[in-house]
């Protein structure tokens, strides 16, 4: 499944960054990650990123047939984390859910965008049919990466969600159908292949 990475892309003042599955040894690292974060970044996320022991517990229960997580890096730093959430069994077995959080200091760097690229890429090869991704209505540069990869608002729901300070915010769900995109792709190959098979006639 990691065949192809790390992978690198140029980043601001000439630097590099890198995407890579997450490993056992980045606990400490993703830690420190969701430390730098500011507190009104963290109170969008769904748990405590901050508490060590949610952390253990996501290392402890690491199985990439439920969660497949990536982490861009530069300078030794983790400067994004998304991963891509399966259910292998349940009636949504076909739908992928992706969750993203980049550093602030790089949202304006396409590192988002990257990122999710890429787990866009793996959930093609897991053979999902569709993506959704959940956010507060207030995230507006989640919600501009998602759209500028194909993905659409499907419903905005009202004051669904409490942040960890307990205030409510409206939870916007994108979707993205990759079922549809990859027929669309193998189509475009099919007709390429069409108009050029008078060429291939093996004679000389």
């Amino acid at each position: 499944m990691f065949e192809e990475f790390p992978k690198t892309f140029p980043i601001q003042d000439g630097k590099t960054a890198r995407i890579r599955p997450l490993e056992k040894q980045d606990k400490k690292k993703l830690l420190d990650f969701f430390k730098r974060l500011p507190e009104k970044d963290r109170m969008f996320l769904k748990e405590d990123v901050t508490d060590p022991e949610i952390i253990n517990r996501w290392f402890r229960q690491m199985d990439h047939t439920r969660v497949i997580p990536l982490i861009v890096e530069a300078e030794n730093l983790i400067i994004a984390d998304g991963t891509l959430h399966l259910d292998k069994y349940g009636w949504s077995r076909h739908i992928g859910e992706i969750r993203l959080v980049v550093d602030k200091n790089f949202r304006k760097q396409t590192v988002g965008l990257h990122l999710v690229r890429e787990l866009y890429f793996l959930a093609m090869k897991s053979k999902l049919e569709k993506l959704i991704a959940e956010m507060m209505l207030s995230q507006k540069q989640a919600i501009k990466i998602f759209k500028g990869l194909g993905f659409k608002e499907e419903a905005i729901l009202k004051n669904h969600v409490k942040d960890l300070a307990g205030h409510k915010h409206n939870l916007v769900i994108m979707t993205h159908s990759v079922r549809t995109h990859w027929d669309e792709l193998e189509n475009m190959i099919a007709d390429y292949f069409d108009d050029f098979s008078g060429d291939f006639t093996g004679s000389e």
